[in-house]
């Protein structure tokens, strides 16, 4: 089955229960780093919480940025009895140069004499 007729099966169904539409496949990262940026200190729970995603995925981006140390584990919580880690942005200007920054690549460029009056 092709991706697109994916896409456009999982909107409807998401659309059916009264979601919005569903996230196309990179979209869903965008929105862990940005939430991530937004509470600096966080569980999976709340990442889940926050952008509407699946636990494993969520687990999958963290563990990704505690490996390349941009994310650091701050502790333990217990919630409704369940164990979960907390973690902490280490460098939160950082993370958002590297993650969150819109792109700029639309922005005219400033050595560019001919834009200038």
């Amino acid at each position: 089955m092709p991706l697109e007729t994916m896409y456009m099966q999982l909107n409807r169904m998401a659309e059916s229960i009264g979601g919005g539409p569903a996230p196309r496949p990179g979209e869903m990262r965008a929105r862990l780093l940005r939430a991530m940026h937004v509470k600096p200190t966080f569980t999976v729970r709340d990442l889940c919480t926050l952008c509407d995603a699946r636990r494993r995925h969520a687990e999958d981006v963290v563990g990704r940025l505690v490996r390349a140390g941009e994310v650091a584990k701050a502790g333990h919580t217990v919630i409704r009895g369940h164990r979960w880690a907390v973690y902490r942005v280490s460098d939160k200007d950082r993370f958002y140069l590297r993650h969150c920054r819109p792109d700029q690549s639309n922005r005219p460029d400033p050595s560019d004499s001919s834009e200038r009056r």
